[in-house]
């Protein structure tokens, strides 16, 4: 599976990786922050960063469930930020808002 990256600071790049390739999965801790660094060979490649345990719990869950789930790419950032803010969020149906009723 692909992944782009989560960009650790606003002059950080992304870029694709290929957890194929991958030996492991680490989560880390670095003073205030939480890092996830996928190795590769003996290279290790941080793929996102978070301010929060549970931050990085989730992203480390939904790299394992596309992992699980046979997904062929992963983008950390547009996929987080839309399961955190859709989480509350029902989707739209599909009738109209405003229908007549018949008596």
């Amino acid at each position: 599976m692909w992944i782009y990256s989560k960009p650790r600071s606003e002059h950080d790049n992304r870029f694709l990786l290929n957890l194929d390739l991958s030996s492991r999965i680490n989560l880390s801790q670095l003073g205030e922050r939480w890092f996830i660094e996928v190795m590769q060979g003996t290279e290790s490649h941080p793929i996102a960063s978070t301010t929060s345990s549970e931050e990085a719990t989730e992203l480390l869950n939904r790299i394992f469930e596309g992992l699980n789930s046979g997904e062929h790419a992963l983008d950390l950032q547009s996929d987080f930020e839309s399961a955190a803010s859709g989480k509350a969020e029902e989707p739209a149906s599909d009738k109209p808002s405003s229908s007549p009723q018949s008596l």
